[in-house]
């Protein structure tokens, strides 16, 4: 399969740097062979490379699940006397997850590509009643991890300290174009500005988020990068985490040089890039890969 690699803007972002470092041929079908793949008018093999592409487990169906429902919250009810109830943010994120999962039941195999669809409805012999029974423990148990956390003191914070940011972020460091996914920003006591990044985030991917947190706040209020501080909520313990307090800036800014380097010689002459040149990963993680039914390993 051969794609223009000249559709899109490259961005780096650390899912793009995640799937790179798995697999190059999974890279491949996540970020070339599936563009252009939500329009239902789109070729037939792009098409289904994008609902592939589209395709979460649980894990990252969760996080997801919270990161709307949480961002909702903040922003958009902040003055609403529910948004503060204990448990609201447990009660929404479960009402959410019924209504999801009903549309995915009805469309299991994704002709609305915009809506959630779990990958283990499509595994063969798995049962959605377990599923969902099992997903609904999950949902709980991190309503739970929330209210015994630092969500409460999050929620009452007053409108006026409640800094907006978009995620995905999309943040300009010189030539390269990086992407993050803030959670909520907030100003501390003291004039610090504080930014979450998404639920769940692993601890590399919270560095990462602090460097490029830093960028975004001086680029766009002339923050300086001391009074900027990251953290991931952890949707275990509902306990936030602190990152970057130990930021090496020009190692991070080489490593994602280095990555786009490496990402972007694979584009040929003539502006495509070929399935044949992005190398498939040593095998290990293949079973539970969403792109096996069509990789030409």
């Amino acid at each position: 399969m051969i794609v223009a690699s000249g559709n899109h803007e490259f961005c780096w972002s650390w899912r793009r740097h995640w799937w790179w470092r798995r697999c190059r041929r999974g890279y491949f079908y996540y970020y070339c062979a599936a563009f252009g793949g939500h329009d239902p008018e789109s070729p037939p093999e792009v098409r289904e490379a994008h609902r592939l592409r589209t395709l979460l487990n649980e894990k990252i169906y969760l996080r997801r699940l919270f990161n709307l429902t949480l961002r909702e919250i903040f922003y958009r009810d902040c003055d609403a006397e529910s948004a503060g109830e204990p448990g609201a943010a447990g009660r929404r994120a479960a009402a959410r997850f019924e209504r999801e999962f009903q549309a995915m039941l009805l469309d299991m195999y994704g002709s609305d590509h915009a809506r959630p669809r779990l990958i283990e409805l499509l595994k063969p012999g798995g049962s959605a009643s377990e599923l969902a029974a099992r997903l609904r423990a999950r949902i709980a148990a991190v309503g739970a991890a929330l209210e015994n956390g630092d969500w409460p003191e999050l929620v009452a914070m007053s409108p006026e300290r409640r800094r907006w940011m978009e995620s995905p972020l999309f943040v300009q460091i010189g030539e390269l174009r990086c992407a993050a996914a803030p959670l909520l920003a907030f100003t501390a006591p003291g004039g610090e500005l504080r930014i979450i990044e998404g639920c769940g985030a692993s601890h590399p991917e919270g560095e990462f988020a602090a460097l490029l947190h830093k960028f975004h706040a001086f680029n766009v209020w002339r923050r300086p990068p001391e009074r900027v501080r990251t953290f991931t909520l952890d949707l275990g313990s509902g306990r936030l985490t602190g990152h970057g307090d130990a930021l090496d800036v020009s190692a991070g800014l080489r490593k994602i040089t280095a990555d786009c380097a490496e990402m972007t010689a694979l584009i040929r002459s003539d502006g495509t890039v070929d399935e044949q040149d992005f190398a498939c990963s040593d095998g290990a993680g293949c079973a539970d890969c969403r792109f096996r039914s069509i990789c030409r390993r």
